[in-house]
């Protein structure tokens, strides 16, 4: 019996030593894992880790893509007959910076006056129409034959930006956009004027003497341009479409 009981506690003692091993030996996996990366939660950290930087990396490439860096092009006005154009700078390289320069240009004060409209006080003027005289006859020996020339002026804001990618395209996207409706409102104007102007000098054509010239000349002579010009504008604030000439505040972004 005694020895029977002997062999038991070997059994017994080798399958201890086995279990301890075994014991050891998972110890030692778990830790090898956590050592080399290859343990679950080291594992599932890393993943994020790869995603963070995959996902920082693809936000970077995207806004390389945004920055502009020649294309579009830069909106330019079309030509016009018998209309020069003078270009104001403005700077900056976001919107809101483009914004605030626009408002700094004063432009009435630079190539003005402007035409006082009744029914729109304040607000930032953006562009501007006038005309002046290219010829003017100093003698009448006949209204039929007295023609004078007129030349037609827009003034427009110009904006250069930098082709280093420090401007995004969406702000030379939106500066298009504005330049296009501050241009379709002036061109407005132009065709208003010349359309006035062209009546006046047919109305001098059929006059009889160089008095009824001078007289129609005279004082007063730009009202009707004025008011017309005037209704334009309200023509342009019942309907207001950029595309035609009217922008509103908020408008592509612009508060202005």
């Amino acid at each position: 019996m005694g020895a029977v009981k002997t062999g038991a506690r070997i059994r017994l003692s080798v399958a201890s030593l086995l279990v301890a091993v075994l014991v050891v030996m998972l110890v030692a996996r778990a830790l090898q894992w956590s050592g080399d990366g290859l343990g679950p939660a080291r594992l599932a950290h890393q993943t994020i880790a790869n995603q963070t930087e995959s996902m920082a990396l693809s936000a970077e490439l995207l806004d390389l893509k945004l920055r502009w860096r020649g294309a579009p092009v830069v909106w330019q006005p079309p030509p016009i007959d018998d209309t020069e154009f003078i270009f104001y700078e403005v700077t900056g390289q976001t919107q809101s910076e483009l914004s605030s320069s626009l408002k700094a240009s004063k432009v009435c004060e630079r190539f003005g006056p402007c035409l006082p409209d009744p029914a729109s006080a304040g607000g930032t003027t953006l562009g501007l129409e006038g005309q002046t005289a290219s010829s003017w006859p100093d003698i009448c020996y006949s209204p039929q034959t007295w023609t004078p020339n007129f030349t037609y002026h827009i003034v427009l804001p110009r904006w250069v930006p930098p082709s280093d990618g420090t401007v995004k395209i969406h702000v030379v996207e939106v500066w298009n956009s504005l330049l296009q409706a501050i241009f379709a409102h002036e061109s407005g104007h132009v065709a208003i004027a010349k359309s006035d102007i062209g009546d006046l000098i047919a109305q001098s054509h059929g006059l009889a003497t160089c008095g009824q010239l001078d007289a129609l000349w005279g004082p007063g002579v730009w009202d009707k341009l004025e008011a017309d010009q005037n209704a334009y504008h309200a023509r342009l604030r019942a309907n207001c479409q950029p595309a035609m000439g009217c922008v509103y505040a908020g408008w592509n972004g612009w508060y202005i």
